[in-house]
């Protein structure tokens, strides 16, 4: 048996200073979350970070978000709103092949 309120419950965090609320707004049928914030007591609406997350944290001064879509390991910049891409297994799979002095090399390396 899943509880979706349960499911949603799970995702749902205050920064550690209670200003930030990260909360989903929907799962797919994968279990995915579509996460966003809203600093709470504010007028403004809830900012959307992303959709298809499969898992989120939040550092301590909660300026910074770190989730998982697709595989690739994102981080989020509340203050700026941009993502930038901390690890991808597919591009690491392509230096892995094309950044050897050897020449053209394939390794067998086991993608998440």
């Amino acid at each position: 048996y899943f509880s979706c309120f349960s499911y949603l419950n799970q995702h749902t965090t205050v920064s550690a200073d209670g200003k930030t609320l990260f909360f989903p707004s929907k799962y797919d049928d994968n279990r995915h979350i579509t996460l966003f914030y809203w600093n709470i007591g504010s007028k403004d609406e809830p900012t959307r970070i992303s959709g298809g997350i499969s898992d989120y944290k939040i550092n301590d001064a909660g300026n910074y978000v770190i989730y998982l879509k697709d595989r690739i390991l994102y981080e989020y910049d509340m203050k700026d709103k941009n993502k930038i891409i901390l690890y991808n297994p597919l591009v690491e799979l392509i230096q892995r092949i094309f950044d050897s002095s050897n020449g053209f090399v394939v390794n067998k390396v086991n993608i998440l």
